[in-house]
This record gives structure tokens, sequence and C-alpha cells, in this order.
């Protein structure tokens, strides 16, 4: 009798009780999905689901925690072509690559394991190797995301939420016309391919009105995730009035943190970019399509955000480190205390809620310091207190 495995299953180890737990995910490869379009057409795609589900495009979200060793257990269930799994940007060995000629692949109807180590946090690609122009381009893709310890994003970087936008294009005239694997042959097929010239510009799979809104907090920072698995290049254009800050590249915290408005994403590329609280605007974030050719703009994608204080709050002080500091009282109308600071040296910042420095009087009192908000107008505030220019502590406030 055959038995399929239908779920996401995990296990533990108890090695030692703060190990993280390892995690093992069941993934099933397809070449028989639908994907829905937001004009009414579809494409017959391929895609990868957890367990024996509906081929996705893209494929599951895998969320793994920093220290794991994650297993994929991988069913090729497609109509007799191999498929692999490549890990792109993760540190695997050559024989967890997912390359054919280097590593293995899988035939149908049978199912092979890849193993990683989750060391470094941050948001990475996974996609079949075979055949990749095409099998990408089809839908069989992915994003893994390694979640840090602490919600922090970089070193003395805290989000509260994260948010992952991965972008690609469909021509749908290959959809159409999809050539065969004649012998099943991952390296020597060949086929003849029309001119790419995408018309559909996808951000997680969807576009246009399909797009999700970003739900966030006004005094919350949030974390993006960009990953582009397209063969256009993207252009990424944030609202106005907010603070985003480059912190990762590929999987690695930039040395240099820089504030940007606009950022570019080769194909292959991963960035996470931190957004300062926004306070209670909805704006949008612009994604445009780059030509891998001209390099001129061919479309725009626009992924809403809206503010929803109905949330649960996350904070960085009470949530991401164990800490004594008080601020006190909150509400404040002329001053603020904060209390039991362990090192004097520590710098005091007050943010507007678009990110913004204010300029304010502190002075040291016992363990800890008395702030001068008189000059701050009537309205919501960010303390952030950093220890050699690391965020140790970060908590929202009303000024009345």
């Amino acid at each position: 009798m055959k038995r399929l495995f239908i779920c996401l299953f995990l296990w533990s180890l108890t090695s030692s009780a703060m190990a993280q737990a390892d995690t093992s995910i069941n993934l099933w490869m397809w070449t028989t999905g639908t994907h829905y379009l937001h004009d009414g057409n579809t494409l017959g795609n391929y895609g990868i689901s957890l367990g024996l589900a509906k081929a996705q495009m893209p494929g599951p979200l895998i969320r793994v925690q920093q220290g794991q060793k994650v297993t994929l257990e991988v069913r090729n269930q497609s109509q007799g072509a191999p498929h692999t799994i490549h890990l792109h940007g993760l540190d695997v060995d050559q024989a967890n690559d997912g390359v054919p000629a280097t590593s293995f692949s899988i035939p149908h109807k049978e199912t092979r394991s890849y193993e990683f180590k989750s060391d470094h946090p941050g948001n990475y690609l996974y996609h079949c190797h075979v055949a990749s122009v095409l099998h990408v381009q089809f839908g069989m893709y992915g994003c893994v995301i390694v979640e840090p310890k602490n919600n922090e994003a970089a070193p003395g970087y805290f989000y509260g939420r994260d948010h992952n936008l991965l972008m690609s294009e469909a021509d749908k005239s290959w959809f159409d016309n999809k050539p065969k694997h004649a012998t099943g042959d991952s390296v020597h097929a060949l086929f003849a391919l029309p001119v790419y010239d995408p018309d559909y510009f996808f951000v997680n799979g969807q576009s246009q009105q399909q797009i999700d809104t970003l739900k966030v907090r006004s005094d919350e920072n949030v974390l993006i995730r960009l990953s582009n698995v397209g063969y256009f290049e993207n252009r990424v254009i944030f609202p106005s009035g907010l603070t985003a800050t480059l912190l990762t590249s590929d999987g690695r915290p930039l040395p240099n943190k820089t504030v940007i408005d606009t950022l570019l994403i080769a194909q292959g590329e991963r960035f996470g970019v931190l957004l300062s609280p926004l306070g209670s605007q909805s704006p949008n974030i612009e994604i445009q399509y780059l030509h891998m050719f001209t390099g001129k703009n061919v479309h725009t994608e626009l992924v809403p955000i809206r503010i929803d204080d109905s949330l649960w709050p996350y904070s960085v002080g009470e949530n991401s480190r164990e800490t004594k500091i008080k601020i006190y009282p909150n509400p404040a109308s002329d001053f603020m205390t904060v209390s039991n600071v362990e090192d004097l040296n520590a710098v005091i910042e007050v943010l507007d809620i678009a990110g913004h420095i204010m300029e304010i009087n502190t002075e040291s009192i016992g363990s800890g310091f008395k702030l001068n908000l008189t000059s701050l107008p009537t309205g919501s505030y960010i303390l952030q207190i950093k220890n050699r220019d690391q965020l140790t502590y970060s908590q929202t406030f009303q000024k009345l």
C-alpha cells in the first residue's frame, strides 16, 4: 500500500536543554499546476508543495530558526522529468547543493534528502537546478528564511515583525508551449525557446489587485525581506516620509548600514531593509521591473502598507533582551525619567514616527537619565538606547 505523507513534520533532539530542535520539511515537486492570474487567465505551471497538495508558484515559504539542522525530504511527482533543489545562498556542501552534475537529481516518483545547518539568519532562495532557465520560469522556486534570535536583523537592529517580498515574472508563451524532456537528460537536453518577453510581473506570485497588503503597527520597526528570482532587475522605491535602512545583503549583515530611498536588486540577490515606525500614513512600496538588456522600466507593481495598531505589539526592550530599564511617566508632558541604565555612557535617542532623530536635552541622574521633552510637539515617539553603536533598548512613548 502506498503511503502518502501529507504534512510538514518536526522532531527535536534533546542533546541539551538550550539546543534548537532539528526540523524536517516534506516537499513535493510537480509539473501539473494551475496558477491563477489577476486578469482571469491561468498558467499551467510547474511548482512545489508542502506534502501532497497542489503545486504552488512560488513554492511554500520555508521558515527555520537560527542554529537548526534542516532536512528537506523532496519527492519528485512530476511527469517524467528529473528535478533538484538548489539552496541559493545557503552554506551547504557539494552533495547538498542541488546541481545535477556535481550533486544528484531526483528521478520521477522517488524521494531524496537535502540537509543544511541554518547558522546565518537571513533570507535565501531555493529552486530547481535541472534545466533551470525553464524550471525556474515555470514556478519551481521559493524562499527560505532563517529567523534570527531575538528578532535582531543585524547586530543592534531589532524589528517587530517581518514581511517577505519575492519578485519574478512570467512569459505566458513559454508556459503555453512547454518543451519536453525527451530523454530526461538534465545536462545535455536542447530546447528551442522564444524570445523572453514577460507579460506578467509578480510579487510573491501575485500582481495588481492580488498583491497582499502588508499590515504593520505604527510604533514598530518592520523588516522587509526582498528577493529577486526573475530574469529582470528590480528597482524598489520606498515611501517618502519614513526611514529605510539597508541592513543585510545575501544573508549577511552589511558592514555599513545605509539609509536609502531606492534599492536595485539584480537577479538572484536578496536584501533586508528595516523600515522605521510608519506613523499614521498608509503608503505603498513601488517595485519596478527593469528590462534585462536595456535597463528600462517595463512594468510597475505597488505593494500597499496598512497601519493596524490592533496587531499584537512587539517591544524590543521587553521581548528581545532581558532588561530592567524603565521609562516613566508614559505618556509624559514635559519630562521623562529613564531608570536602571547599566552603562551611563550609553547614547539616548528620541525618534519621531518617521524615524528622524529629535533634539532634546538629557541629564544624568543616578542610574538613569532625565529627558526634557518640552521642545517636542504632541505625538508618538520612540526612545532608543545605544551602547557602542548597537541598539540595546527601544520603547514607544506618548508626548502630551
